[in-house]
């Protein structure tokens, strides 16, 4: 349905499990709500430190962000819990701007 101001509403209601704060972190992204789409995934992945789908959310939100330090650092957060997701950030639009930097190369080796 695409509305997305009121998923950041219910998610903000709901209790604050991994996933809930990662599904919250996504709708802020979609709302372009990126500093708290940010603080959302850095929650969930406190509440689950093997949650590497919220270092890879948090990834791109710094990537739309343009914080090329935050997508190395949650990337590299991601893949080694994760090394599956090296191949997707490869090919990720959300990351072009980056991937051609050393930093970003060296967090996916």
């Amino acid at each position: 349905m695409a509305n997305y101001d009121a998923a950041v509403r219910s998610e903000s209601s709901a209790s604050d499990t991994d996933v809930n704060l990662f599904n919250k972190g996504l709708a802020q992204v979609l709302t372009k709500d990126y500093t708290n789409a940010t603080t959302s995934f850095a929650d969930a992945s406190r509440k689950n430190s093997n949650y590497a789908l919220a270092y890879y959310g948090a990834a791109v939100a710094a990537a739309r962000s343009g914080s090329g330090d935050a997508v190395v650092s949650n990337l590299t957060s991601a893949v080694k819990i994760d090394p599956n997701l090296k191949a997707k950030a490869l090919t990720d639009l959300e990351f072009t701007k980056f991937q051609t930097t050393e930093s970003f190369r060296n967090a996916l080796k």
